[in-house]
């Protein structure tokens, strides 16, 4: 009787919890990746590259106007702007358009000097991860750690381009 008891207790606790059921609950929406989290690994790439940064430089496109990217090498036609949903809609219009996995630039001007800007576009939308893969069965969607890894490569192989092209130390 006590091990009936107990094998009927077992299953009853398993089916509450949701193991052994087809599908449990469902999947938790992907997540961005915190902006504040992002500018974390930004910035450690560049002082992984050996390049220094400054926030706010003032540029202009001539589809959509003045605006303070996110950061810039001091010095050097060589600039980064973290897209969010608000910069997105102010943008939009001069925006280059997606092209596969590869990195997106956007010429620019300096709103000072006027010479030309290299923009390296990183999207917050490119960076969502699956907050809980084992919830979901991994695999929907790549891990917090993959996307961080992502966004670090994405930084440091547009440094490397701009250094490759000269357009930075």
């Amino acid at each position: 009787m006590k091990r009936t008891l107990a094998a009927g207790l077992a299953f009853a606790l398993c089916a509450a919890c949701g193991g052994g059921q087809e599908g449990g609950l469902p999947p938790e929406p992907l997540r961005k990746l915190d902006e504040a989290r992002a500018f974390e690994i930004i910035l450690a790439a560049f002082q992984e590259m050996d390049v220094r940064a400054e926030q706010g430089r003032p540029l202009a496109t001539q589809a959509a106007g003045n605006f303070d990217v996110d950061l810039a090498i001091p010095g050097k036609p060589v600039a980064l702007e973290y897209l969010d949903d608000r910069d997105r809609s102010a943008l939009s219009a001069a925006l280059p358009s997606r092209r596969g996995d590869t990195l997106r630039i956007m010429a620019a001007a300096d709103a000072t000097s006027g010479a030309e800007v290299q923009v390296l576009i990183v999207e917050d939308r490119d960076y969502e991860y699956d907050p809980n893969p084992e919830q979901s069965g991994g695999g929907r969607a790549p891990t917090v750690l993959a996307i961080e890894g992502r966004l670090r490569r994405d930084v440091i192989d547009f440094l490397q381009y701009a250094k490759t092209e000269g357009l930075c130390d």
